[in-house]
């Protein structure tokens, strides 16, 4: 009957149940191998990877031959290891240019330094000797005011241009005017004779010294007047002395006294 058709065909004595069984267990294993190999392995070897990207390493690449979505995850971690490395090179790049460009700064820099000491103790050097040269031209002028001061006879500078630059106390004096520099020296010394007046320009000795070059002296026996500005005048004493630079006047020193007494006697 059915029952004992069925109690033959699930004994193991029969072969199509025991052929069918071995079919199963076997495909069951195949199985468990091959989907335990695609799942872990491409899990692994991107674990890998993403622990050698980790560690520096931007060079690591996975390789999946595999058109899955392992596969696709690979080439998207292959891409994102390139990006890494572009901008990390890029960026050692940048850096190497800038800690270039500081150093050529930082000598430049120290050149700059250095100039700037060596111009500043140029410049405190040449200080201190304007400051020396100063001392001494204010000493050598003291001494020469005090030269002129003490000399009894006038004494007037005069330039090339005929302006009166330098009257000691003894012109000012003499003369009676106390506003000398600056003013024509013909202007304040008048030169006269007893009987003819104020001597002509060109017969003045001091244009005479201008024109030759040459020294000139006026004694008692040349009988010359200084006209004063107060209207009064005085017998005459002068030594006249071109100043000559490279064959060129640049002016005349006046040196000049009153010899009334020598006169009267």
């Amino acid at each position: 009957d059915r029952d004992e058709v069925i109690r033959g065909l699930l004994s193991f004595e029969n072969p199509v149940y025991f052929i069918w069984g071995a079919l199963y267990v076997l495909i069951l294993l195949i199985w468990y191998l091959t989907s335990g190999r695609l799942i872990n392995d491409p899990i692994t070897k991107l674990m890998d990877s993403a622990n050698s990207v980790m560690n520096g390493d931007l060079t690591t690449h996975v390789t999946l031959d595999r058109s899955d979505e392992f596969g696709k995850l690979g080439d998207s971690f292959n891409q994102m290891t390139s990006k890494l490395r572009n901008l990390y090179g890029n960026l050692e790049q940048k850096v190497e240019e800038r800690t270039k460009q500081l150093n050529r700064v930082l000598e430049e820099t120290k050149g700059k330094n250095s100039e700037l000491d060596d111009t500043q103790t140029a410049l405190v050097n040449v200080l201190e000797d304007i400051d020396e040269q100063k001392s001494n031209i204010e000493n050598a002028k003291a001494l020469d005011d005090a030269i002129l001061a003490s000399l009894g006879e006038g004494l007037l500078v005069v330039n090339n241009q005929e302006d009166i630059v330098l009257a000691n106390d003894a012109a000012i004096e003499l003369l009676g005017d106390t506003n000398l520099v600056g003013t024509k020296i013909l202007s304040v010394l008048k030169l006269s004779t007893e009987k003819s007046g104020v001597l002509k320009k060109d017969d003045n000795p001091i244009i005479q010294s201008f024109a030759s070059g040459k020294p000139f002296r006026i004694g008692l026996s040349d009988e010359l007047y200084i006209q004063t500005k107060r209207k009064s005048r005085f017998p005459v004493e002068m030594n006249i002395s071109p100043m000559v630079i490279d064959d060129v006047i640049t002016g005349l020193v006046l040196v000049f006294s009153d010899i009334t007494a020598e006169v009267e006697s």
